[in-house]
């Protein structure tokens, strides 16, 4: 269970990085490992097996796909603190 969860947080941290790339930076090499690099590899290691098991994947691609959940959060939380610090005392919405 905690490979699994940790698999699943490393995936949704390695989206939202990409996504944070992506935007912030333009930079366009992170599409591409978004939308083919990853799910090939993840389609990879399902239909090879082997070493790994395929629960552990499947909780690797849960992470891929909350990814970007992730990534709208922690932007709007880095917002809500920017306008926390240039207004102390008001509660930013």
């Amino acid at each position: 269970q905690q490979l699994k969860r940790q698999m699943f947080d490393y995936a949704r941290g390695h989206v939202a990085y990409l996504l944070t790339t992506l935007v912030d930076d333009r930079d366009l090499r992170a599409l591409s490992r978004l939308l083919f690099v990853l799910p090939a590899w993840h389609l990879w290691r399902l239909v090879r097996g082997g070493d790994c098991r395929r629960s552990i994947v499947f909780s690797e691609i849960r992470g891929y796909l909350w990814g970007p959940a992730g990534w709208w959060k922690g932007r709007r939380l880095v917002r809500l603190r920017q306008r926390t610090d240039q207004h102390p005392g008001v509660l930013a919405r």
